[in-house]
């Protein structure tokens, strides 16, 4: 009798503790199939539309091409999105526009597992497409946008990272030169400059001549790259001489700032030098969304004109071919921004100078 009424209650405790191990989700293939078969939007808070793509119509076709599985179970790919999504801020993207996948744990709730994969694809839609809708901030004449062409290509890309997360980033971060360039740009550049004090107006500053600005300007072309910081460039008197190495560092800074290439620090030239560090790092952010614009735009062969710049590029596969300079418009007489197709050029043209 005793041992029968010990077993009992051993038994049941038995019962009791795996009861309570056992994981407890309602992350099942049954529960995401039927949310997003039906709407997942309505039974679901937070989750991200995408300008594109219908959402609900990315996550459905992500979770078919996956047999409706959990994505986010194996903490290995779920740390492989978060790196790839804190390094989007080298893109000039926000990290913080996806914070429930950069806080995210193994979902244990069918919405969790949502909220996680629907900023995967804001993510992945950003780099490629960019995060702001260009005809809101860039009118153009153009063809109508291919972006609803491709936006199966979103959803293509999202399935080949769950096989290698780094590769989904990858393939959506735009292939054009230029941006990979100034991505590495920004990258190295201090996202929390100091405050500069601007040079002052003045008299054009000329190779040879005295000028009071001349240790500012030195200053200046040192904090940007332009001249070494180990030199001050001054004579035996201990004055900055505006000599061989300074003019060579002002007339490299006015190449790479599209401007005359003359050595003289004039209006233009001053305007550029002004320009502060926190203004620069956000042009250059800036200038990666556009170019995230234009990669929607982009074919193999490519004739690309930089209207601020003054300058034209021709690409094939990628690869620039040919460049040169051009002549562009002003403030007050602007040259038109458009994308079109090429269809006949005229050589030798006649030229009449503007009213």
């Amino acid at each position: 009798m005793l041992s029968k009424k010990f077993t009992i209650p051993f038994l049941l405790l038995s019962v009791a503790i795996h009861a309570q191990t056992a994981p407890i989700s309602s992350v099942s293939s049954a529960n995401l199939q039927a949310m997003l078969t039906a709407s997942a939007e309505r039974q679901c808070s937070g989750l991200k539309s995408l300008r594109t793509v219908s959402a609900h119509s990315a996550l459905l076709e992500v979770y078919q091409q996956s047999g409706f599985v959990s994505l986010w179970q194996a903490p290995a790919r779920l740390a492989a999105l978060k790196h790839e999504l804190s390094q989007l801020a080298d893109d000039g993207l926000i990290p913080a526009d996806y914070s429930d996948a950069l806080d995210a744990s193994p979902p244990t709730e069918a919405c969790d597992e949502l909220r996680v994969t629907s900023e995967y694809l804001l993510a992945l839609e950003h780099l490629e497409y960019g995060r702001l809708a260009p005809e809101n901030f860039a009118p153009q004449w153009q063809q109508a946008n291919p972006v609803a062409d491709d936006a199966n290509d979103l959803v293509d890309i999202a399935l080949r990272g769950l096989q290698a997360m780094s590769a989904a980033f990858d393939a959506a971060r735009p292939a054009l030169p230029l941006y990979r360039e100034l991505r590495l740009a920004y990258q190295q550049m201090n996202k929390q400059p100091a405050p500069q004090q601007p040079l002052s107006a003045g008299p054009t500053i000329k190779p040879g001549l005295d000028d009071p600005r001349l240790p500012q300007l030195v200053r200046r072309l040192q904090a940007a790259g332009y001249l070494e910081q180990a030199s001050a460039y001054t004579n035996g008197a201990g004055r900055v001489v505006y000599g061989a190495e300074i003019e060579q560092a002002v007339r490299r800074f006015q190449a790479d700032h599209g401007l005359q290439v003359d050595s003289a620090v004039g209006v233009q030239t001053l305007a550029a030098l002004n320009v502060s560090p926190l203004q620069r790092l956000q042009q250059v952010r800036i200038n990666l969304e556009r170019l995230r614009w234009l990669n929607t735009q982009r074919s193999a062969h490519m004739l690309l004109v930089n209207i601020a710049g003054g300058d034209i590029r021709l690409y094939r596969n990628q690869a620039i071919v040919w460049q040169s300079r051009v002549m562009s418009g002003r403030p007050e007489w602007p040259t038109p921004a458009l994308i079109s197709r090429i269809n006949r050029i005229t050589i030798n043209p006649s030229w009449t100078v503007p009213p």
